[in-house]
């Protein structure tokens, strides 16, 4: 297969706490479409990643970080721009972590209109911070737009961030763009709650699939997760582990959800329909245990395969 996962998106720094009097912080390599990349590589996936990296020491550790798991960063460009910072609360095994980005004029948001070459293969965006955010978004939407265009297989992960999305209005026009080009969306449910808090995760699966999406993945935190197609819905427990905490678990799920449908030589669209209830079981089983160990040490720290139970 010659084919490879590309996520496009913003790398950064989440800082989380590490001193219980609020003084110290711990920097760690973070942003959910680099988590995606990152996971992939890490699970032996050909991944690519398409963002803009600093010069900074914050930007040496980013870099460092994705070249350690194999992600092919050809497509990246290398900027004076600062890193972009996240101050994570990273809440705990029954509440989602909160996000503050220090975001403005750096490296998730600050991108040029430089022609990149993506990689033959699928294309999945997130929708956290370069995507919604000018000039950026303009930029990875177009990417998106074309990727689908070629007749790439094209998947998103809302993955709102309300103190960044703006009103929920326009994060959801915003979606109804990504929504037009896309196969495969994955989202968790606390997103729809955001998003869509008068519908179940059914009835927004139902919408989306009557716009041309092949598959809408819902993962449901310690309920597990389900995939709605055409033709079915197929649910599977959470894998069981004592959460640490759920920062970049959903990442993790992503990556080893797109590291799967590769390695079932899922890399077009049409072949997302050919997926049947077996391995759509095996996929969201196998993308659930990634997120687990995830979930059992601190911060987004995707599993290598090895690791794996």
């Amino acid at each position: 297969m010659a084919s490879v996962i590309t996520t496009l998106g913003e790398a950064l720094i989440d800082l989380m706490p590490a001193g219980a009097d609020g003084t110290l912080w711990h920097a760690r390599p973070g942003g959910a479409p680099m988590n995606v990349a990152v996971a992939a590589a890490r699970l032996g996936s050909p991944t690519s990643f398409i963002g803009h990296l600093s010069t900074d020491r914050f930007g040496a550790v980013v870099r460092a970080h994705l070249a350690e798991a194999g992600v092919d960063t050809t497509q990246c460009r290398i900027t004076e721009a600062p890193t972009t910072l996240a101050v994570v609360d990273p809440g705990g095994a029954t509440s989602e972590p909160g996000f503050t980005f220090h975001s403005a004029h750096t490296t998730a948001v600050v991108f040029d209109a430089r022609e990149v070459t993506v990689p033959a293969g699928l294309v999945h965006l997130c929708g956290s911070v370069s995507a919604v955010i000018e000039p950026a978004a303009t930029v990875f939407g177009s990417l998106v737009a074309d990727a689908a265009s070629a007749g790439r297989l094209v998947s998103i992960d809302p993955n709102p961030r309300p103190a960044i999305a703006g009103d929920v209005r326009s994060f959801r026009r915003r979606l109804d763009g990504w929504i037009d080009h896309a196969h495969l969306v994955k989202v968790s449910q606390a997103d729809l709650r955001w998003i869509e808090p008068a519908l179940d995760h059914g009835s927004v699966a139902r919408a989306w699939l009557g716009r041309g999406v092949r598959a809408v993945v819902v993962t449901l935190g310690g309920d597990g997760a389900v995939v709605h197609t055409a033709a079915e819905a197929v649910w599977v427990p959470a894998s069981p582990i004592e959460v640490v905490d759920t920062v970049g678990a959903g990442d993790s799920f992503m990556g080893g959800l797109l590291t799967r449908l590769y390695e079932l030589e899922v890399t077009e669209p049409a072949a997302l329909d050919d997926v049947d209830s077996a391995q759509w079981t095996e996929a969201l089983e196998f993308a659930g245990s990634v997120a687990a160990v995830a979930c059992s040490r601190v911060g987004a720290d995707p599993p290598w395969r090895h690791e794996l139970p």
